[in-house]
């Protein structure tokens, strides 16, 4: 195993020298110099504060590398920090260590992409380290006060360079090294979720396996998983104080299946429901639901007052803020401040976007990965190349992009723009699962004149309610709305679903006049 990641990390290396700074590339050339004495390398040259940094790079044959065109985020050990790092291992000088492990140690202080503090959150950059691990942040203190990986602080912020920018750190960043399964044997307050994992065999399964993914560029990462656990303190006020108690809190009377290996018995399924198969910082959660590892069984989360899990009847699962975003190398811990059981709800808000949350951007078109926001426009002509794009579907003559900036006045949010469109079109979304209940449903748009406008909208291929004029400032529901110009909620229609099933969402403009339209979500709010 140590040598697929070894591997992993060598490719991400590579990735480091010869794609991430090919933006330095001459067209006619190999890679330049900057000109500008100011890159980060000349940076950390004249400050004599950096002097082992200096050194470490250059022993690693990386030093070149921060001194090219380029896009880099460098998290700066200075002198002092390094002596803590050296003394924690034993070590007098940088020189001391293997060539390949200081490069590892240093890839974890590098970014592919310029990461200023406007983009530092409770959580985790939006990418990871070239090394391949992601990096805690902590910014509750303010951004001036940022925290990583719980015990590194940010000293100072934003020193810019012609390739990058640097922050500079007071002590050295280690990578990761245990699995989710050896952060929690070193944690005893976690003892009896730990012993729940081992007996239903998800210690190995889950916490301890590391998966791969293959990226649209071929290279493998690893696949992320995150958990939500109680400590022991937790679940004795709910009054459980040993695995034995656990197995009948979550039993019902009269079930007996005393194989906590089997899919079906309590005890499995209440371990699985506390796993999500993806990366979920803190920083990551909005007012959405998930599947977990138990099928078909969803959490569900609200930001309203805090961040919490599966709000109902007035009782909440909070998340223990200074006890979440716990990096492994194979996932993330939280811990949760209630018991977490499985909660099954009769209908819950769904707010889907029809530009995709900013993970589906990043789709696969002839095995290279890009982002939806910068192909758009030209995947209007392309059919094959729109299956990667797997929540929309669009047909018709569209000069459409998928924008947050233009005009950024007017739009201001992640939509579909349809440009000056004067032709028949359609757009179709394909809901996630959608809890039975019955809701109202809204469509959230923009449009920037009062020309008569008109659409017909689609549940499930049948049609919802009748030919709309968007311009029309009152909905067939009698609802007032807000004019041009501003982003209108227009109720659409009222479903009732049946059971829990995917969906689809159809809005086609049979004769659409000359204006910029841009679309944003599908909302269903359930009917109280």
């Amino acid at each position: 195993m140590s040598k697929i990641i070894s591997y992993v990390k060598i490719g991400l290396a590579c990735m480091l020298l010869f794609t991430v700074f090919s933006c330095g590339e001459d067209r006619n050339g190999p890679l330049q110099l900057e000109s500008d004495k100011m890159t980060i390398m000349s940076y950390l040259r004249d400050n004599p504060s950096y002097s082992v940094l200096v050194e470490a790079l250059e022993m690693t044959d990386l030093s070149s590398a921060l001194n090219l065109y380029g896009t880099i985020t460098l998290f700066a050990p200075t002198d002092r920090a390094f002596r803590k790092y050296l003394s924690r291992h034993d070590l007098a000088e940088v020189s001391e260590m293997e060539k390949e492990e200081l490069k590892e140690l240093l890839y974890y202080h590098l970014f592919d992409q310029a990461y200023g503090s406007g983009f530092f959150i409770s959580g985790s950059l939006p990418t990871a380290t070239v090394e391949g691990n992601f990096i805690q942040m902590d910014i509750s203190a303010g951004i001036k006060n940022t925290m990583l990986n719980t015990t590194v602080k940010v000293d100072s912020l934003d020193i810019p360079a012609t390739n990058g920018v640097i922050h500079v750190i007071n002590d050295v960043l280690e990578p990761p090294t245990q699995t989710i399964y050896a952060w929690l044997k070193d944690k005893p307050e976690y003892s009896i979720l730990l012993e729940a994992f081992e007996k239903t065999g998800l210690a190995e399964e889950v916490l301890d396996k590391i998966d791969y993914e293959t990226a649209g560029d071929g290279k493998q990462t690893v696949k992320w998983k995150t958990v939500f656990l109680e400590t022991n303190e937790v679940l004795a006020k709910h009054g459980i104080r040993s695995f034995s108690d656990l197995a009948k809190k979550v039993t019902e009377p009269g079930v007996d299946n005393p194989d906590y290996t089997d899919p079906e018995n309590p005890v499995n399924r209440f371990v699985r429901y506390h796993c999500l198969d993806k990366k979920y910082f803190l920083s990551d959660v909005t007012d959405d639901y998930i599947e977990s590892f138990c099928n078909n069984q969803y959490l569900i989360f609200s930001t309203k007052q805090g961040i919490s899990i599966n709000e109902h009847g007035g009782t909440k699962v909070t998340m223990s803020i200074n006890k979440c975003n716990n990096i492994t190398v194979n996932g993330i811990v939280h811990s949760v401040d209630s018991l977490l059981t499985i909660y099954e709800p009769e209908a819950v808000t769904l707010i889907q976007r029809f530009a995709g949350e900013p993970a589906d951007r990043n789709i696969v078109i002839d095995g290279v990965s890009q982002n939806l926001a910068d192909v758009f426009g030209t995947l209007t002509s392309d059919p094959e190349a729109q299956k990667a794009v797997w929540w929309l579907k669009w047909e018709g003559t569209m000069d459409a992009v998928i924008t947050s900036e233009w005009p950024a006045n007017v739009f201001g949010d992640y939509c579909v723009v349809v440009n000056n469109n004067s032709s028949a079109y359609s757009l179709e979304l394909a809901t996630k699962p959608i809890f039975k209940g019955t809701y109202r449903v809204y469509v959230t748009y923009r449009r920037t004149n009062n020309t008569n406008y008109f659409v017909q909208f689609y549940w499930d291929d049948e049609k919802l309610g009748d030919l709309t004029d968007l311009a029309s400032n009152i909905d067939a529901y009698g609802n007032k709305l807000t004019g041009t110009d501003t982003k209108i909620k227009r109720q659409v229609g009222i479903l009732k679903i049946d059971e829990m099933a995917p969906h689809k969402f159809k809005l086609s403009l049979p004769n659409p006049a000359i204006n910029y339209t841009a679309w944003y979500t599908l909302i269903l709010e359930p009917v109280e």
